[in-house]
């Protein structure tokens, strides 16, 4: 085969794959997702829940949220989301155990969940809790699978879980999955000393265009008024305002704070980590 042939059946198979990547994007696109949260979305000490449905929504394409209280009732948090039986494709955003997802007992849970979302139509649900795919028989990953049958994947971790920045403050940039900020004493001092100042920013008592009492107010008004409050529009707000200049001079961005959780494994070398250790790279073991 001549090098002009072959070069034309190489752009051909490359336009080929590019078109079939496409088709398999939509098709996932298409699919009908959602995330679920709960009341912790608004009661962490930082708005660590509030930036991963900001990264799910500008990274995933995942726009509809769902809430489910401690009774285990179910509602729409986002305009114009389906009802949630028609959800295929489901994350719960939450705290865990081996044992439990946020207040619930892992068979508490499935049974919530498989009362508000059709069994046979969840396709996927993927549990970011920490230890919520653990291997014991009352996990969460198990108990749920087995009351949704064999027509559904269910995912989860065997690790504690966030958001992680491998040194990078971008929100695009970052990843979720195990972490570690466990890799050097002085990259450790440094994350802390962020921290608290998100802490202080977000908290309670503070004065802050966006705190966990906004949060809790915009919660509520989302889950009475859904027509009229959308949640997503508080999660915008709370991004933009936590990812200022001023809050990057401030020491309060918070993707200062997840800059430090890293994969294990991942190793970072640069400027930055050369200022803040003394040392050309660290490496999360």
């Amino acid at each position: 085969m001549s090098q002009s042939k072959t070069k034309k059946h190489m752009a051909l198979g490359v336009v080929t794959g590019l078109i079939m990547m496409a088709t398999a994007g939509t098709g996932m696109a298409n699919s009908t997702s959602g995330v679920l949260v709960f009341d912790s979305i608004c009661e962490d000490r930082l708005p660590a829940g509030i930036f991963e449905l900001a990264w799910l929504s500008r990274t995933r394409g995942k726009q509809n949220i769902y809430h489910m209280d401690t009774e285990g009732k179910v509602s729409a948090l986002t305009r114009d989301a389906p009802t949630s039986d028609k959800i295929e494709d489901l994350r719960v955003t939450e705290h865990g155990s081996c044992k439990s997802v946020g207040p619930m007992s892992s068979e508490e849970f499935a049974n919530n969940l498989t009362a508000s979302f059709d069994p046979d139509k969840l396709s996927t649900v993927d549990l970011a809790t920490c230890n919520g795919g653990s291997l014991n028989i009352d996990s969460p990953a198990r108990v749920l699978s087995r009351k949704l049958g064999k027509q559904a994947r269910v995912m989860g971790w065997n690790e504690l879980v966030s958001l992680t920045g491998n040194g990078s403050y971008e929100l695009a940039e970052q990843q979720f999955g195990t972490a570690t900020s466990n890799v050097h004493d002085k990259w450790e001092q440094a994350q802390t000393e962020i921290d608290k100042k998100i802490i202080s920013s977000w908290g309670s008592f503070s004065k802050a265009k966006y705190t966990q009492t906004k949060c809790k107010a915009a919660l509520k008004e989302a889950i009475e008024n859904p027509d009229e409050s959308d949640f997503m529009s508080f999660i915008r707000g709370t991004v933009n305002y936590y990812t200022t200049a001023k809050a990057m001079g401030e020491k309060y961005h918070f993707l200062l704070g997840s800059f430090f959780e890293l994969q294990p494994g991942r190793t970072v070398c640069g400027s930055v980590v050369l200022n803040i250790t003394g040392e050309e790279c660290v490496s999360a073991r």
